[in-house]
């Protein structure tokens, strides 16, 4: 084996000196400390760059921190039906600030309607809008 250098404009490597290996030479082991100090930091660079492009780390920051609200950055909508057992009447009102503004505008739209306790009607507080499937809002929770 040799080492060698290239040299500039030359497509190849020019021999300088042969290396000579010995059986009995080892590599040198890897420190605890440049585990730690230099690979550790690269890799969470590493897991935290994959997250943001192959995850969604403003659904599952939400998730961990805001389980049954909404997170400071979502907003919220709110569905009330008049009619618990007919589903497909229903009014709605989109982008609230947190899901106590969905339960307020609930019970006043359940008031205009005549039903104060909310015994004939049903509502849910959508949090989180992730998508839309065709007529159909898919949301990260939906709370009553």
């Amino acid at each position: 084996m040799y080492s060698g250098v290239r040299r500039a404009g030359e497509g190849f490597i020019y021999p300088l000196r042969p290396i000579t290996v010995d059986p009995g030479d080892r590599v040198p082991p890897i420190t605890t400390r440049a585990i730690y100090c230099e690979i550790m930091p690269l890799l969470i660079i590493l897991a935290v760059g994959l997250w943001f492009v192959f995850g969604d780390p403003g659904k599952t920051t939400a998730n961990w921190f805001w389980e049954k609200s909404a997170a400071p950055w979502e907003s919220v909508d709110a569905f009330y039906y008049p009619d618990r057992t007919d589903l497909t009447i229903h009014q709605s009102r989109v982008n609230l600030d947190d899901v106590d503004a969905c339960r307020i505008w609930v019970r006043s739209a359940a008031a205009a309607q005549g039903d104060v306790l909310l015994m004939r009607g049903d509502y849910e507080c959508g949090v989180g809008k992730i998508e839309n499937v065709y007529d159909l809002s898919v949301y990260r929770i939906t709370v009553r």
